[in-house]
């Protein structure tokens, strides 16, 4: 059988679409900002972003209510 170059190169397109698809669809995403702000912020302006965090007592000012900005 012959088959003409484009129809083998959008078969493999297609191909690797699909297992791409498959990879990234096990891959559980990461939300760095998430992180970001419970690894630097939380502590203090709690995971709400209320102010209600852990080291509130420690503080002399009340951290700002984020949920306003």
């Amino acid at each position: 059988m012959k088959y003409s170059l484009t129809a083998v190169a959008s078969a493999s397109l297609v191909a690797l679409t699909l297992s791409h698809g498959a990879a990234s669809a096990q891959t559980p995403r990461v939300d760095l900002g998430k992180r970001e702000f419970e690894s630097n912020c939380a502590s203090c302006h709690g995971l709400s972003g209320k102010g209600g965090g852990y080291a509130v007592e420690w503080l002399r000012k009340s951290p700002t209510d984020l949920t306003t900005l």
